[in-house]
């Protein structure tokens, strides 16, 4: 009888079901182990450095195209909110005012911007996704470091004009 084989799927299912034996008490597996277990493998400690490496940068990818798709849909619901508020008040004064109605126009016009940008909001174009989430990327912290924050705005003024406006304000 010969040696049994098994395909890939089958050897990650029952690797799975035995590191799961292993597990801690936390539910995870540590690193050291998982060296371990892929060694048994045959695999190398760079091959699974390697892709240690991949995942980590495929959830830091998807955890920037969240906050971008986050961002693009915040920055419509303003838009939708700024049209739905300005085109009240203007409706309202050309009802208020005599003559013939123009706010309509307005209302279209804005309106089809409006649809344009509900489209690329909802239906991105990949480019833009790509570019948004290298943006994103970039103002991310870097694995380990914590968030640095922006400094605060300045107006335009130079910083001793600032400092003193703060000394000012805390009352020195």
């Amino acid at each position: 009888m010969g040696e049994q084989r098994y395909t890939s799927d089958e050897v990650s299912e029952i690797v799975a079901a035995a590191l799961r034996r292993r597990e801690t008490r936390d539910g995870a597996v540590d690193h050291d182990t998982l060296i371990e277990t892929a060694s048994e493998l045959g695999l190398g400690r760079d091959e699974v450095e390697a892709v240690l490496a991949e995942r980590a940068a495929s959830r830091q990818r998807d955890e920037a195209f969240a906050i971008w798709t986050r961002r693009q849909r915040a920055e419509f619901r303003e838009h939708l909110v700024a049209f739905v508020f300005v085109n009240l008040f203007l409706v309202a004064v050309d009802l208020l005012t005599p003559g013939g109605s123009w706010a309509y126009w307005v209302i279209l016009a804005w309106g089809l911007g409006l649809a344009f940008h509900w489209y690329e909001t909802m239906y991105p174009d990949e480019d833009e996704v790509d570019k948004g989430i290298r943006k994103t990327l970039e103002r991310m912290p870097e694995a380990g470091r914590t968030a640095t924050r922006r400094p605060a705005p300045t107006c335009g003024l130079r910083p001793r004009v600032m400092d003193a406006v703060r000394a000012r304000l805390q009352g020195r």
